[in-house]
């Protein structure tokens, strides 16, 4: 009994010893993340009027522990003669939830371009007719042909709400998903995005 007793009280403390090793482990790799920047790629699925795939990248720099900025360049596939592009600058307030997982909100400006290609909705309209339509109805080809006659153009800014999590793969590469909402005029729209960085 003795016995018994003496190997339980010492596989209880072997458990507690391995589990305290286990934990500081964890908290020395959760605070050893000393990388400041990082570069990635992403792949976006925007909703909205003009909602579609877009593929970009991304700059990331943490100014301190908890706050970091990111500027990123997104470019949405042609869909119904729409493409489009932005260009934002984010701001991320980071939150440790687990070992080598972390939330945080956003907030940033964003500048979107939007691009019309009005020749292929005219085209696809007149279908056999449009030779016909190029040769007379626009006065010449050439004229219909220029850029300012091709395609229409529009430029605004708005801003960006959302937030993120960011899940650390290793100490040099981390997965993200993300979801922000666009505040601009005519253009709002939610976008959902999952990428890949690389830290440094």
């Amino acid at each position: 009994m003795k016995k018994t007793l003496f190997m339980f009280a010492a596989l209880v403390m072997l458990a507690t010893s391995a589990s305290a090793q286990f934990s500081n482990s964890k908290s020395s790799r959760a605070s050893s993340d000393d990388s400041r920047g990082a570069i990635g790629v992403n792949v976006s699925l925007a909703t909205g009027d003009i909602g579609t795939i877009g593929f970009g990248a991304k700059a990331q720099y943490r100014f301190i522990d908890q706050f970091r900025g990111e500027a990123s360049f997104n470019y949405f596939l042609k869909k119904d003669y729409v493409s489009s592009w932005d260009v934002n600058l984010n701001f991320h307030y980071l939150i440790p939830v687990a070992n080598s997982i972390k939330v945080y909100p956003l907030a940033g400006v964003t500048y979107k371009r939007v691009i019309t290609d009005t020749e292929g909705a005219i085209e696809d309209a007149l279908g056999d007719w449009y030779d016909l339509y190029r040769a007379y109805g626009s006065g010449s080809s050439s004229s219909f042909s220029s850029s300012s006659d091709s395609s229409n153009s529009t430029g605004k800014f708005g801003a960006n709400l959302g937030a993120g999590v960011d899940f650390d793969l290793s100490d040099s590469w981390k997965l993200n998903f993300e979801t922000k909402y666009q505040l601009i005029s005519d253009y709002g729209q939610v976008v959902f995005t999952v990428g890949a960085a690389y830290k440094f």
